[in-house]
């Protein structure tokens, strides 16, 4: 249990974060079982942690090759906010045209984030440790290095991290605040668009978290996802208009068939089809050990349903109800006629 005043009981010892001695090694699960049980257990590929005197962040990447598309990139640190979440964004520079944001989401509804928050807006700089996997279920330290944090982040940090906490403290508004429209009022070619799928073994999730954190998993990291899009520096980027849809399903051979979800995002933008650098879902979601793959489809070809809109920066929930199975039913119906039918009442 966190202190009163929300600090870590049991702050990681210093000598167990990455540090400029372990860099180009292997770090040893033992030694730096918070690393794993942050990056392996929890999942995540964007962690925060606490070694006793200052956070540092750790940045995962599914391979050492993986690094190399940030070598050339100058990295800074921004903020954001949305409901009761702050999130500390890891921006990549480089190339202003295709930037690429990694996400650090502190849920101030919780002691210990609001804490942690805090203390990382107090520091002059922050520690960022690029790791990445093996292939054997061990991580590599690739580099450090020390992000500034200038004086007018720390204070637009500062004023995000009130509102966050304000979200919090009002018990009339959610941690993810968004108006509701059945989804059945969405037009014909935003519910029969193409758009990229991102699958994940939700079984192995489920194993890992139990059915409800496996739920909350899955969401978090649509959240991050969304946030990057929203906080983009490209105009077409921010401003663009699609809806996030879910297929739940068996894959595999029958006789050990494996629970997958796969997320679609459709229509996609055009800069997502032409480099997988620039899709905030897949930066999310790729470095995670459940992650199997990203293909282009029609959601409504698969009997997914859309659960949220994203709309120039907007948030808009789909009410999932009868009009709604009925009205993608039909639309199925009239594009593939001669094949069985996934919104068919009872399937």
């Amino acid at each position: 249990m966190p202190r009163d005043d929300g600090r870590p009981d049991a702050p990681v010892e210093p000598a167990r974060v990455p540090n400029e001695q372990t860099v180009g090694q292997r770090l040893e699960p033992e030694t730096f079982s918070a690393v794993y049980r942050a990056v392996l257990e929890e999942g995540r590929t964007h962690a925060a942690l606490w070694d006793g005197a200052s956070v540092h962040l750790l940045l995962v990447f599914p391979d050492v090759a993986d690094f190399d598309e940030l070598v050339d990139k100058a990295l800074s640190l921004g903020f954001s906010q949305h409901g009761s979440r702050w999130i500390a964004v890891v921006w990549a520079e480089g190339d202003p045209e295709k930037p690429v944001g990694f996400p650090y989401t502190f849920d101030v509804a919780r002691e210990t984030d609001r804490w942690l928050a805090a203390r990382l807006l107090e520091q002059e700089s922050v520690g960022l440790h690029h790791l990445a996997h093996d292939g054997a279920g061990i991580l590599v330290h690739i580099f450090s290095e020390r992000l500034p944090l200038p004086d007018d982040e720390r204070e637009e940090g500062r004023r995000l991290l009130e509102a966050a906490r304000e979200a919090a403290t009002d018990e009339g508004e959610p941690a993810w605040s968004m108006e509701t429209i059945p989804a059945a009022a969405l037009p014909d070619d935003a519910l029969t668009a193409e758009g990229i799928g991102y699958t994940v073994d939700y079984g192995a999730l489920v194993e890992r978290d139990g059915e409800e954190g496996a739920q909350e998993a899955l969401m978090e990291a649509v959240h991050r996802a969304l946030v990057i899009v929203k906080r983009h520096p490209r105009a077409d980027v921010r401003e663009a208009t699609f809806a996030v849809w879910a297929n739940a399903r068996a894959e595999g051979p029958a006789d050990r068939p494996r629970r997958v979800v796969t997320l679609f995002v459709a229509p996609a933008l055009e800069a997502w089809r032409q480099d997988e650098a620039a899709d905030p879902f897949l930066a999310v979601l790729e470095a995670w050990p459940v992650f199997v793959r990203r293909e282009r489809g029609v959601p409504l070809a698969t009997g997914a349903y859309p659960f949220v809109r994203y709309a120039g920066g907007r948030l808009v929930h789909l009410e999932l109800d009868e009009d709604a199975r009925v009205r993608l039913f039909r639309l199925f119906a009239a594009l593939w006629p001669d094949r069985p039918n996934p919104y068919a009442d009872g399937s």
